[in-house]
């Protein structure tokens, strides 16, 4: 972590405060920041400042930078948002490039310091304006509380696992990687689609958002709430969120604040963690719809394909267990979250479908179909069985997964025809014996007490 300040005083009294809120992790022993006055300078003027995580050897590293602006304002007459510096002072470096040397802007490369949403482009990276000028100190509203800048991947076919597991668990993970969580934090996002009209992704926002912050918002309808010219925060996060089933680095060394992510989730909906289920129950996913497959006529798409078959073999199987077949898009947030954690040992479809998996209990096993690769594809060879997921579910140590392996084409059958896309476009045909042995070691291991 990096730290760069203009000035350091938090406080003028000619500002008006709101409550902050802010709890770092360890109050009793939180740290506190240099201050001292410059001799030369008015201290009595406000200045930016900022703090980081992340490489500034590197600028196209923007993509993992988190940084805490300080003392930072939206200018509503140039809708920007300003990092102020003493007047007439000399450039700083904000980057130590190894290319490029000594980079003095938030802006280069035609794209901004930190990335907000993780599957972006250029132009979704945000960068402050740098401007000699001290914080305006008249028609002015000053924001106590931690403020989040955020953007989430607007997919076509909503997707629950990038949702929730990229975009959402971005916020959290933010917050304490830079240690300044706090539950009384209010996100603002900048993409506006939701905020004229309720969709899937503001039904979600709305179940899961509440667990951890205190309030969420469109930046734009919020800045319309004041009155003043400039809304000044005095802490302003933005950054994290990042592509994580794209490969084993991104939530690598996070299992704690990710599994703690979880925890908070189901504590906010009621689940007791301290009750854990004492007898099993198989869940057994039956992916019969998707948004993909009712704009292409077909149900649905990446599903168990000889699902009643298995279904009647646990039956004969495992006569002393509950077998439950689920069609969790017709179950909201708060229902299948809890359904999870009452499951012992989770059969699913990969893809989306298996978001809410992490929810399982403590020493849960979850059998996840894996599917045949074709082409090179984000670590996986032609003709290898692909987990589709276990970038981020190998990090969820908790539960134990159990991957049922795709290895030929009697594995499986394509979902349309005219395509070799067996990652995105075929169902799964389960071997029954093969599927036995995986179910056989989720009990056995189940008996033993390991966590």
């Amino acid at each position: 972590m990096f730290e760069f300040i203009y000035r350091t005083p938090w406080y003028n009294s000619n500002i008006p405060e709101e409550n902050s809120g802010v709890n770092n992790i360890n109050d009793d022993v939180m740290e506190l920041p240099i201050s001292i006055p410059l001799n030369d300078k008015d201290n009595t003027l406000i200045y930016s400042s900022y703090s980081c995580t992340g490489n500034i050897n590197r600028e196209a590293e923007y993509r993992n930078r988190i940084c805490l602006f300080r003392n930072v304002c939206y200018d509503k007459k140039k809708e920007v948002i300003v990092y102020y510096k003493p007047k007439n002072s000399p450039k700083r470096p904000v980057l130590f490039e190894a290319k490029h040397g000594l980079i003095y802007d938030f802006y280069f490369g035609k794209r901004g310091f930190v990335q907000l949403q993780g599957h972006s482009t250029k132009l979704n990276t945000w960068h402050p304006i740098i401007v000699d000028e001290h914080i305006p100190l008249k028609n002015v509203k000053y924001l106590q509380s931690i403020h989040v800048l955020w953007n989430y991947w607007h997919l076509q076919e909503f997707n629950l696992g990038h949702l929730l597991w990229e975009d959402i668990a971005s916020i959290y993970s933010s917050m304490i990687r830079l240690n300044v969580y706090t539950k009384n934090v209010i996100v603002m996002n900048v993409n506006n689609r939701e905020s004229k009209k309720r969709t899937i992704y503001s039904i979600f926002f709305s179940q899961i958002l509440p667990s951890f912050v205190k309030k969420y918002v469109t930046f734009s309808d919020y800045m319309k709430q004041f009155h003043e010219e400039f809304i000044c925060f005095k802490n302003l996060l933005a950054g994290g969120n990042i592509a994580l089933f794209n490969s084993d680095k991104g939530i690598l060394g996070q299992e704690k604040i990710y599994y703690d992510f979880r925890t908070i989730i189901l504590k906010h909906h009621g689940v007791d963690l301290k009750r854990p289920p004492t007898r099993h129950l198989i869940l057994l996913v039956n992916k019969s719809h998707s948004e993909w497959g009712e704009r292409n006529g077909i149900a649905t798409r990446r599903s168990i394909y000889n699902l009643n078959e298995i279904k009647s073999y646990l039956q004969k199987t495992y006569k002393n267990i509950e077998i439950k077949v689920v069609k969790l898009h017709r179950l909201s947030f708060p229902e299948q979250i809890k359904l999870m954690y009452k499951t012992t040992i989770i059969i699913t479809p990969c893809g989306g479908i298996s978001a809410t998996i992490p929810f399982l209990p403590r020493g849960a096993h979850a059998i996840i179909m894996d599917f045949y690769n074709t082409k090179k594809h984000r670590g996986w060879n032609p003709g290898e069985s692909g987990s589709m997921e276990g970038y981020v579910w190998n990090y969820f140590p908790h539960f134990k997964k159990l991957y049922y392996q795709v290895r030929d084409e009697s594995d499986y059958i394509m979902d349309l025809p005219n395509t070799t896309n067996t990652r995105d476009y075929a169902s799964i045909i389960v071997n029954m014996s093969r599927l036995k042995m995986l179910v056989d070691t989720a009990i056995e291991n189940s008996a033993f007490s390991t966590l």
